[in-house]
């Protein structure tokens, strides 16, 4: 019994730890710390993302509103087709009263809008688009009422996989010269 109780004191004043104890326990902190880089990961890729969703919805309101302004004070609306159509991406005019107009073209990853007075580029801004976005405006004849709509939604090159949606802005063509009285020949 003396030897037994001579195991039991030696246990019992043991103060460091085995090496497999410390093997066990250096595993579990690894894997704790490897998680949480991962978690961390993650969520930055969440903020991006939501970051660069905002970002897009306000520069989409900002069209919006630029499109409306630019669409209601037109006269006339068309599409201009380069002379390359096929190397060359689609622009639209909106003609104002005089020798104004105003031009929309798409660019790699965005929409540019110029406004040319006399011949000559005056003022122009761009808006960024979702990547591989596909940009188009058409005119829609409703009996008296001329409506333009400019639709952005996901282009060939996007595929099948979630992203983008459809977005239209409509506006009315010519709708701030509506109570204009007629020009008399």
């Amino acid at each position: 019994m003396d030897r037994g109780h001579e195991t039991i004191s030696q246990a019992e004043n043991r103060r460091g730890y085995a090496l497999i104890e410390m093997a066990a326990t250096m595993a579990v902190g690894s894997l704790m710390v490897g998680v949480a880089v991962s978690v961390l990961y993650l969520l930055l890729d969440v903020e991006r993302d939501a970051r660069d969703g905002l970002r897009l919805r306000g520069e989409l309101g900002r069209l919006g509103r630029q499109f409306r302004d630019d669409v209601h004070a037109a006269v006339d609306f068309r599409p201009v087709t380069p002379a390359d159509a096929e190397a060359s991406p689609p622009s639209w005019e909106l003609r104002l009263e005089g020798d104004r107009v105003i031009r929309y073209g798409r660019s790699e990853e965005a929409l540019w809008r110029r406004v040319i007075a006399a011949g000559e580029a005056v003022a122009g801004e761009s808006f960024a688009l979702p990547p591989a976005a596909a940009v188009a405006i058409e005119l829609l004849e409703d009996e008296s009422i001329r409506r333009l709509r400019l639709r952005i939604g996901p282009g060939e090159a996007s595929g099948d996989g979630p992203g983008l949606r459809v977005s239209y802005i409509d506006a009315v063509l010519a709708h701030d010269h509506r109570f204009a009285l007629p020009e008399e020949p």
